[in-house]
């Protein structure tokens, strides 16, 4: 997906996505008198397990004051639990602008006490030919607090290739490693890669979509396949010509950054190519994996029907409008959270509506073969 798309951008400055509802927990206000306190450490304690499923628990201790903390759950976690008094919960990422993306859980703590939060996380690690890259959910917390965090990974045959920065420690065991740190860190995110176990790639085909990825991730065919289908009537009403054949194939986001949502290759001859999806947006809002294939069909379309890759101004705009006008009307997540961007920039859906008045078979600039496009 184009990476001039401003909101698009912005999209992976934060990290990841449902379940922890603000109704569901005790939502006053604060104790007068009382502030967020930077003499509170906070343990992370994360374990990993072969199906990417991280099982997360932070131990919160203050060491001689009654005093607030808080934590950043991210919306994609789920089975939130707490021995604690949970005093609010926001979407504010203290003093860093506010996200869709998280809940910033307050908690009240007494002097001595130990309070503990736990949650699990879907898709912590990506896995794709025998690597996975680990990238934890944001540790952020008060300016001048100290912790610790520590990943086990329990998955036999996993090998530690290559950490964010020199770990606190690294322990080798049987069934995996763990890999400790001390807190905080410089990047708010723990993240390394290791080496797993080949996983053997299957293909699942749809019409004229034929998806490349490992039988853990079939689930994501077939939603891609879902989406599509209910709307291959709208893209055919549009496009006078659709293509013969879109090869999807999938990448691992890099640990130092997410990098781009997707991309389609020029290569070909415009009614057969690729397409190509960061498995990323597993860990986004919900939502964000549909907009992000049909931006990327919608060029493999546009290719189809003449329009040469030169014309980005026109691929990247329809490829936008239309991927997120089909996910609101397929009521997912993404649509609302996107339009906010475009909002934050000023720029709405009627700018790229114009768009809509334009008839395929122009052919706009010039595509070397060769070349991808967002």
């Amino acid at each position: 997906m184009s990476r001039i798309v401003p909101f698009l951008l912005l999209s992976f400055l934060t990290l990841l996505l449902p379940a922890l509802q603000p109704t569901s927990y005790a939502n006053g206000s604060i104790p007068q008198g009382l502030t967020e306190s930077s003499s509170i450490i906070y343990d992370y304690r994360i374990g990993l397990d072969r199906e990417c499923v991280a099982s997360v628990t932070v131990l919160l201790r203050s060491e001689n004051e009654t005093a607030i903390a808080w934590i950043l759950i991210p919306k994609i976690g789920t089975d939130f639990v707490t021995n604690g008094s949970v005093i609010r919960i926001d979407a504010d990422l203290q003093g860093r602008g506010t996200t869709s993306l998280y809940w910033n859980v307050s908690v009240l703590l007494t002097p001595g006490s130990h309070v503990v939060l736990g949650y699990s996380f879907p898709n912590a690690c990506l896995v794709l030919r025998g690597r996975a890259v680990f990238l934890s959910p944001l540790l952020r917390f008060p300016s001048g607090a100290r912790g610790s965090v520590s990943v086990k990974v329990q998955w036999p045959g996993a090998s530690l290739t290559e950490v964010d920065a020199t770990p606190s420690r690294v322990t080798r065991l049987a069934d995996g490693f763990v890999v400790e740190r001390a807190l905080p860190l410089t990047s708010d995110r723990l993240s390394f890669t290791f080496s797993v176990p080949k996983e053997e790639l299957v293909e699942v085909k749809y019409g004229p979509l034929t998806f490349v990825l490992p039988d853990r991730y079939r689930w994501v065919a077939e939603r891609l396949s879902a989406f599509y289908a209910d709307f291959e009537g709208n893209l055919t009403e549009l496009f006078p010509r659709s293509p013969e054949r879109v090869r999807v194939t999938f990448f691992l986001p890099d640990r130092y950054d997410e990098g781009p949502e997707g991309y389609v290759s020029l290569d070909g001859d415009g009614r057969e190519g690729s397409a190509s999806l960061n498995l990323f947006l597993l860990r986004m809002v919900d939502g964000m994996l549909e907009v992000t294939f049909m931006h990327e069909l919608v060029h493999r379309y546009l290719l189809a029907n003449g329009v040469s890759a030169g014309a980005t101004w026109f691929h990247e705009g329809l490829a936008t409008y239309l991927s997120v006008r089909m996910a609101g009307a397929a009521g997912l997540e993404a649509a609302p959270y996107l339009r906010a961007m475009f909002d934050r920039y000023g720029v709405t859906a009627s700018d790229l509506k114009e768009l809509m008045a334009w008839r395929p078979g122009e052919s706009r600039g010039k595509g070397k073969k060769g070349e991808r496009i967002g």
